[in-house]
């Protein structure tokens, strides 16, 4: 069996692509169009996947590397005209978009040979203009880290293939912070990059749901005492009171819990603006 650093070449025999660089000159499989250079970081992405307070459809909406404003280009793309061989890979941030579109492309063009263009060049939000997918061959491979609601609205109207990349999320972080670290301040850490994805919401969590189970717990001994010495009436009573009560409580505590969560995110946010 050949290792994972060898290819077939189209005679049959062994060879070792080099892997894409900004010096690369490799050519595509018909040995005649060079590969464009590829810088390390060609968008300064990982500054702008900071938030902004935009939400479209119900979805968070970061800054693209387009010339458009955030929602405007959302807009477009939910519009975007589909076919139905159309293959879009979608996933969160550094889960692996760049290897499985490499090897997509090798599945469809049957070669070992790198694509021609970066993944970016089919990457929906950095896109400026849309316009150019539309001239790409079919089947085209399409990726994107935007939600299924932001995406191309044909998705649901043509047979277009979804390929969903899921990763362990300590792996996540791991390869976000060598990404971010490439162009942060020298003060960056891994504790301060870490605390940018686990704020302190889950703490408010937990003990939302301490306070909630101790007032269940509560409510159901009172109730059984109550039913022990009081008529059935009077239960019923003093139980719908309980619930009014329960609901009032439990109303305050989300909206409570809403606005925390909110002012958190907005902190931590400014604090890598």
């Amino acid at each position: 069996m050949m290792s994972t650093t060898e290819n077939l070449s189209g005679n049959g025999t062994l060879m070792k692509p080099k892997p894409p660089s900004t010096q690369s000159s490799k050519t595509t499989e018909d040995q005649g169009t060079p590969l464009p250079l590829r810088r390390s970081n060609p968008y300064n992405y990982p500054e702008r996947l900071l938030f902004r307070g935009l939400t479209y459809n119900g979805a968070n909406i970061f800054d693209f590397p387009v010339s458009a404003d955030p929602i405007t280009h959302v807009k477009r793309i939910r519009k975007l005209t589909m076919r139905n061989d159309d293959i879009i890979i979608t996933a969160f941030p550094k889960c692996g978009t760049h290897w499985v579109s490499e090897m997509l492309h090798m599945l469809l063009s049957g070669s070992t040979y790198y694509a021609a263009q970066p993944k970016e060049f089919a990457m929906l939000e950095f896109t400026d203009d849309l316009t150019v997918l539309d001239k790409m061959t079919s089947p085209r491979l399409l990726n994107s880290h935007l939600y299924t609601n932001l995406l191309p609205e044909q998705i649901l109207q043509k047979k277009v293939k979804l390929v969903h990349l899921i990763r362990n999320p300590k792996d996540v972080i791991v390869s976000m912070y060598y990404h971010v670290k490439q162009n942060a301040p020298e003060q960056f850490n891994f504790d301060k990059f870490l605390r940018s994805y686990i704020t302190e919401n889950y703490i408010v969590v937990v003990v939302v749901v301490i306070v909630v189970v101790i007032v269940v717990v509560v409510i159901v001994v009172v109730v059984v005492e109550i039913i022990i010495v009081v008529e059935v009436i009077v239960v019923v009573i003093v139980v719908v009171v309980i619930v009014v009560v329960v609901v009032v409580v439990v109303v305050v505590v989300v909206v409570v819990v809403v606005v925390v969560v909110v002012v958190v995110v907005v902190v931590r946010s400014m604090e890598y603006l």
